[in-house]
């Protein structure tokens, strides 16, 4: 699963989990709305009746919203570590194809080395190969200490990467938590003091819609960040 895909899972999930939550809410708010309006010796029995009910739906709503999203955290952490995993296989891979192809050169290398030696009949041209094997080995391990030294910045850069987008996106997430929590609470808090249904659900509609825009909004500017550091 690429970084993309995993970022909108994230939002998608999220939000999905919480937006599911205000439909008893709205539904309720919404039927006794209709009932309170036939008459108004009943309106104020049934408005106590409607906030009794909601009330009780958003006590529960925050429970719910705390065991889904726990829920969903965990498949989503399973999926990141998943991918993790198949990052570690791949260099694994990588740097043992890279070994293999180390030692395929070394003993080629070696076969050439040895026919020269082979050829070399007086001290001066044992001493000219002599320095020759002594020179192409040099260079040869120069060459690899430089790139094992470029491949594991390349690495250190990606593991910064990943560590910093992961801290961002659970920054973003935390966030988006709170603020969702925070609506919640404030509609209770409403509900508590009489506020009419319809006010508290129109407050919670819009305090949940703006969370999610901010997420959504949150998750667009770390995948652009993302996507311009892979460009460099």
């Amino acid at each position: 699963m690429t970084s993309k895909k995993i970022t909108l899972a994230i939002a998608a999930v999220i939000i999905t989990v919480v937006i599911s939550v205000p439909g008893d809410v709205l539904g309720i708010t919404r039927v006794n709305d209709r009932n309170a309006s036939s008459t108004k010796p009943v309106e104020k029995t049934i408005s106590a009746k409607n906030n009794a009910a909601l009330c009780n739906l958003l006590s529960s709503g925050i429970t719910k919203i705390d065991q889904r999203v726990e829920t969903r955290e965990v498949k989503l952490r399973e999926k990141v570590k998943n991918r993790e995993d198949l990052l570690s296989q791949r260099r694994e891979k990588q740097n043992d194809k890279l070994d293999k192809f180390r030692d395929q050169a070394d003993a080629n290398r070696e076969k050439h080395f040895t026919k020269l030696e082979e050829r070399a009949a007086t001290d001066a041209q044992k001493a000219a190969v002599a320095k020759f094997i002594a020179a192409v080995e040099a260079a040869v391990k120069a060459r690899r200490e430089a790139i094992d030294e470029a491949n594991e910045a390349f690495q250190q850069g990606i593991d910064s990467a990943i560590t910093a987008r992961k801290a961002a996106v659970d920054a973003a997430r935390t966030a988006f938590t709170a603020a969702v929590k925070a609506a919640y609470e404030k509609a209770k808090a409403d509900c508590a003091a009489g506020v009419e249904g319809t006010t508290i659900r129109e407050a919670l509609k819009a305090s949940l819609s703006a969370a999610s825009e901010k997420l959504k909004a949150d998750l667009k500017a770390i995948e652009k960040a993302n996507t311009q550091g892979e460009e460099l």
